[in-house]
């Protein structure tokens, strides 16, 4: 793949391929250029968890803060039934960060399915406000195990911190990355 060289638009920062772990961090320290030359990174990749379970949610945890998360998101899921929901909370303290999604189990009914996100985190720079993120992920099976064959959840995660963005982390609370996930990291003016 080539990457991004020039100034303009998006450049390649860095890319992480977790397989046996419970969470994945991006940080400026370890990224290609300094987040401080950015005032966007979008994130996007593949990713599914370790478990037996159609679902187990992710989370996404804004500058090593444990706590103070606020979230947002919505999930809707069909096939042979259809089923919505939606949640928010405040300040949340654990786990530690907001949900992101929920993942196919890679071991169980979905297995070798993957979810494709993205995701989207503004402003890293701007110390007179909180941090915040959006993203949106989605999935499917072609497993008759399941009653659920798609999957498409998206939302938001603000922690309440103003400094700028160093680092992000994404994690599970009981699983493990799937081996097969990967990310792609880059940072936009």
């Amino acid at each position: 793949m080539t990457r991004q060289t020039s100034t303009e638009g998006y450049r390649h920062l860095q890319s992480q391929s977790p397989s046996g772990v419970s969470s994945v961090t991006f940080t400026s320290a370890g990224s290609d250029e300094a987040w401080s030359n950015f005032n966007n990174l979008i994130l996007v990749g593949k990713y599914a968890q370790t478990s037996t379970s159609t679902a187990e949610p992710s989370f996404l945890q804004l500058n090593g803060s444990t706590t103070n998360h606020d979230e947002v998101w919505h999930i809707r899921k069909g096939a042979t039934s259809d089923s919505k929901y939606g949640y928010y909370s405040e300040a949340r303290a654990a786990p530690p960060g907001g949900y992101m999604a929920y993942l196919p189990g890679n071991q169980g009914a979905w297995a070798n399915e993957f979810a494709f996100i993205h995701l989207n985190i503004g402003d890293i720079n701007n110390t007179n406000a909180y941090k915040r993120a959006s993203h949106e992920v989605g999935c499917s099976s072609t497993t008759a195990a399941t009653s659920y064959y798609v999957w498409h959840s998206i939302g938001s995660v603000m922690v309440r911190d103003t400094s700028a963005l160093t680092e992000f982390t994404i994690s599970f609370s009981s699983y493990n990355f799937a081996a097969g996930s990967y990310f792609d990291l880059t940072g936009g003016w």
